[in-house]
Order: C-alpha cells, then structure tokens, then sequence
C-alpha cells in the first residue's frame, strides 16, 4: 500500500469526523468524535497533511479544529485529575 494511499484513506477518516463535529444530531457522541480526532490526526498535527492528498483548503481549516482539539484535551485532563 503506498502513503499516498493511507494518505487518502486517513483524509477520509478525518472529513467524516468533521462532519460528525457539525452535525447536531451526533452532538450526543461528541466525546467520543472528539476521541477519534486523535486516531487520525498523530500528535495534533495537522501540518504533517500534505498536497496533494488534502487541498490546501482543507489543510488550513484543520488548525482552527487542531486547537479546539488541544484545548478541550487539556480541559479534559485537567478535570480528570481532580
């Protein structure tokens, strides 16, 4: 299987997760979307995507959801400490 390939297939992932995310009626399961974020997004790092598996359109609209990510996750760990 080439990267390009598991390139694409791991875009894929990450465009259903993102509808989920903006899908209200899945607002119930948002935890675990949030989850699946980082199945598919190593490290939360978004810039490790490149062209010309993701457009560069989509590359820039996964920072604002990178760093919702991190500060949810942060949040997260924090009240699972107390």
């Amino acid at each position: 299987m080439t990267d390009t390939l598991v390139q694409q297939r791991v875009r894929n992932r990450i465009m259903e997760l993102l509808d989920w995310f903006s899908d209200k009626s899945e607002f119930g399961s948002a935890i675990s979307n949030i989850e699946m974020w980082e199945d598919w997004v190593q490290d939360n790092k978004p810039d490790s995507f490149e062209q010309p598996v993701f457009t560069a359109e989509e590359i820039v609209s996964l920072y604002p959801v990178s760093l919702a990510w991190e500060a949810i996750s942060l949040e997260t760990k924090q009240t699972d400490i107390e």
